[in-house]
C-alpha cells in the first residue's frame, strides 16, 4: 500500500487519470528517479514503454501510434472512496479508513489491464437505494475479489474500519437491463451480433456500452450517399477520356474507405472510438457508382452509395474524399494524356479536364436497409415475443 504523500502513475483512461497498480507505478518511479528517459512494464502480458520526458505518454512497444497520456502525482491526491458498513441498532457509525477506487474501462484501451488490476471493486461504495448497480463477484477478476475482502480485513484494536469482513453489505446481482437500454432492438431477433473475439489483430476492442462486463464490439451498419462533383465541364469529344479518368477517381475513394482515410472514427466518442484502425473495425465495404452529366450545367459528377459492415462508430471523412478523389483521377488522366500523338490535343484534355482544386464533395447519412424492421422491433422492444417479424 502506498502511504501518505508518496508518489505514484496514473494513465489517462475516458478522460481521467486512472493509477497504475503499485507495483507497475513502483517501477515506473524508479526509472523516474534515476533520470530514466523510459520505463519498459509488462501490463497483462502486454508490454509497454512510458515516455518520461514531455510530453509523457504510454505507448505499445509494439505500435508506437497507440499512445495515452500519463502522469505523475502524489498519493494525497487520490481520494478515497469510503465503503458503506451495515450496522445494527447498537452499533456506533464510524468513518471506514479502507479505501476502493472505481474500476475505469473503455471501448479499447492498450492499458485496459491497468485500469482493472489498480483498483478494487466498486462493492459498497453506494447509496442504499442504488444497491441494484453492484456488480455480482462472478464479474469481478480475482484479484479484484482479493483487494475487496483486504479492505474488510480486522487490523486489531483501535483501527478504523469494519470489525469483521461479515460487516460489509452482501453484493446483489446487477439489475436487469432492457432491450432498448441494451439496443438489442437494432438486431434480428433481439440478439446483438458482436465481432467474434475481443482481440482484433492483438488490439483489444471493448463494447463500451455493455462495460463493466468486457464484451467484443457490436455488428454495426452504415449506410450513405455521396455527390461528388469537381466542377468541370466536358466537351463532348472528351466524354470517354473524362470517364476513364472518373474511373480512376473513384476507385481512389473506395480504397480509401478500406483503408480508413475517407473515414472519420468516433464522430461522437473520440474517446472510446477515435483510435480504431479500418483494417480490425471495417468488416465489408459496397461501394456503387456510376458517372452522369448534368442537364443544365453539362458537368459530369456521380452520386456513389456506400453500405459499410464494422465494429465501429463512423462517418466519412468530405476532405479525404476530396482528396482520394482528385488523387486517382489525375493519376489516371496523366496516362490518356501521355498516349496522345497530338501534343496539342494533349493540352487540350489537360487543359479542360484535369482537377487543379478540389473537388466538390456531400456525404448524407441513410436510413438502414431494414429500417421498417428496425422501427417494427423498437415498437415492441418491452415484449419481443409480440413482435410480428
Amino acid at each position: 500500500m502506498l502511504g501518505d504523500g508518496e508518489m505514484l502513475w496514473a494513465v489517462k483512461l475516458s478522460g481521467k487519470f486512472v493509477p497504475y497498480t503499485q507495483t507497475v507505478s513502483s517501477l515506473i518511479e524508479e526509472s523516474y528517479r534515476r533520470h530514466d528517459t523510459e520505463a519498459h512494464v509488462t501490463i497483462e502480458g502486454r508490454s509497454y514503454i512510458v515516455v518520461l520526458t514531455a510530453p509523457m505518454h504510454q505507448r505499445l512497444a509494439s505500435d508506437a501510434s497507440r499512445r495515452r497520456d500519463v502522469h505523475r502525482i502524489n498519493s494525497y491526491d487520490v481520494k478515497p472512496a469510503i465503503p458503506v458498513i451495515k450496522l445494527s441498532d447498537d452499533d456506533e457509525p464510524a468513518a471506514a479508513s479502507a479505501s476502493t477506487k472505481k474500476p475505469v474501462a473503455a471501448g479499447r484501451v492498450d492499458a485496459s489491464g491497468t485500469a482493472a488490476s489498480s483498483h478494487p471493486s466498486e462493492l459498497g461504495k453506494r447509496k442504499a437505494d442504488d444497491a441494484d448497480s453492484v456488480p455480482t463477484f462472478s464479474q469481478m477478476k480475482p484479484h479484484q475479489i482479493d483487494d475487496w475482502f483486504a479492505c474488510y480485513r480486522f487490523a486489531g484494536p483501535g483501527a478504523a474500519g469494519p470489525s469483521s469482513p461479515t460487516s460489509c453489505s452482501t453484493p446483489k446481482a446487477p439489475r436487469h437491463r432492457s432491450n432498448k437500454e441494451e439496443q438489442a432492438w437494432l438486431f434480428p431477433d433481439f440478439e446483438i451480433q458482436r465481432a467474434p473475439s475481443l482481440y482484433i489483430n492483438e488490439s483489444k476492442y471493448l463494447d463500451p456500452e455493455s462495460l463493466p462486463e468486457e464484451l467484443p464490439r457490436r455488428s454495426r451498419e452504415s449506410n450513405f450517399m455521396l455527390l461528388i462533383n469537381p466542377n468541370k465541364k466536358v466537351p463532348d469529344e472528351l466524354q470517354a477520356v473524362a470517364e476513364a479518368a472518373w474511373k480512376g477517381g473513384l476507385n481512389g475513394v473506395e480504397a480509401g474507405l478500406r483503408d480508413g482515410s475517407c473515414i472519420t472514427f468516433g464522430p461522437t466518442d473520440r474517446e472510446e472510438y477515435g483510435s480504431d484502425r479500418a483494417e480490425d473495425v471495417i468488416v465489408d465495404v459496397e461501394f456503387h457508382a456510376v458517372t452522369e452529366v448534368g442537364e443544365k450545367l453539362n458537368r459530369l459528377h456521380a452520386h456513389p452509395i456506400v453500405k459499410m459492415k464494422h465494429y465501429s462508430q463512423l462517418h466519412l471523412c468530405t476532405r479525404g474524399i476530396m482528396k482520394a478523389f482528385k488523387e486517382g483521377y489525375n493519376r489516371s488522366l496523366a496516362p490518356l494524356i501521355d498516349a496522345e500523338a497530338s501534343m496539342l490535343r494533349g493540352a487540350r484534355i489537360r487543359n479542360a479536364l484535369e482537377i487543379e482544386k478540389q473537388p466538390f464533395v456531400t456525404v448524407s447519412l441513410m436510413k438502414s436497409d431494414k429500417y421498417n424492421e428496425l422501427m417494427t422491433r423498437y415498437a415492441f422492444k418491452d415484449n419481443k415475443d409480440a413482435c410480428p417479424q
